[in-house]
């Protein structure tokens, strides 16, 4: 067979699987989001926003390294929550940054997240290689790889189609709330003209301005919503795979194959 979908009656290895579906996807759309929102709330540039999550990638493969022999001594599926419960933590943190949150705190989060992430990629796959029998990690490994590509490809798209979603939402939960303090909303309007002719704009110019203001405050506090939202479903995505994570169960034998079952692998 071209693809051995056997090897999910493994409950240590179909567990071990959701789990890097999960953490990989929350992982990418994070990046996507972090990027955006750097680049269209706090006029980062792509080049500048690239540098503010290249820390978090130098310390997963820093880590990486250190967490693989962690592994060989701890149970992996501890290491697993561990880091589980940390990136949940982080995303969720995430879910309160606005315009005002300063560089040192973002990065500090975006470090946090990439320290914990560590401790999930290489734990990860040792337990679920572990729980293979020998003829079975080659198959293994590439059910693994393309669970992760899956992952990969559809993480931006998921989180843009949710990220626009939730905006278009929130602009009219928005744009309702405003309707209904009409004194509120005449009033900051003519401060806005006042405003706009001491500037030198005058007549019909002042008004138009003044009146498309509100609207465009309307659309950056319902994008800024929108963000949080998004964060925060990714947030409680990662505490969803530590259900799956507390599934995975023991080592397999792998001198021992299981009666009946065919090898994905010829051997010569």
């Amino acid at each position: 067979t071209i693809v051995e979908l056997r090897l999910y009656k493994n409950v240590t290895f179909a567990m071990a699987s959701v789990v890097n579906f999960l953490n990989t996807l929350g992982f990418m759309a994070t990046n996507f989001l972090v990027a955006l929102f750097l680049q269209q709330h706090l006029g980062y540039t792509p080049l500048q926003a690239a540098w503010m999550l290249m820390p978090s990638a130098v310390l997963v493969g820093t880590m990486s390294v250190v967490t693989g022999r962690l592994s060989d001594i701890a149970p992996p599926k501890f290491l697993v929550l561990v880091g589980l419960v940390l990136v949940a933590v982080c995303l969720f943190r995430f879910s309160s940054i606005t315009a005002w949150t300063s560089v040192g705190m973002l990065t500090f989060w975006l470090t946090l997240r990439g320290f914990a992430r560590a401790f999930i990629m290489a734990p990860l796959n040792a337990a679920s290689m572990a729980a293979l029998h020998e003829s079975e990690i080659r198959m293994g490994a590439g059910l693994r790889g393309f669970g992760r590509g899956l992952a990969s490809a559809s993480s931006v798209a998921l989180a843009a189609t949710w990220l626009q979603g939730r905006h278009a939402t929130q602009v009219q939960f928005l744009s309702q709330d405003q309707s209904l303090a009409v004194f509120g909303r005449d009033e900051l309007v003519q401060h806005l003209v006042l405003t706009f002719e001491r500037l030198g704009d005058v007549g019909q110019m002042a008004n138009r301005k003044a009146l498309a203001m509100p609207n465009t405050f309307i659309h950056q506090e319902a994008a800024l919503h929108s963000y949080h939202e998004t964060f925060a479903m990714i947030g409680a995505l990662t505490v969803l795979a530590i259900l799956p994570a507390l599934w995975m169960g023991t080592r397999a034998k792998a001198d021992e194959p299981d009666a009946g079952s065919t090898s994905a692998v010829p051997t010569d």
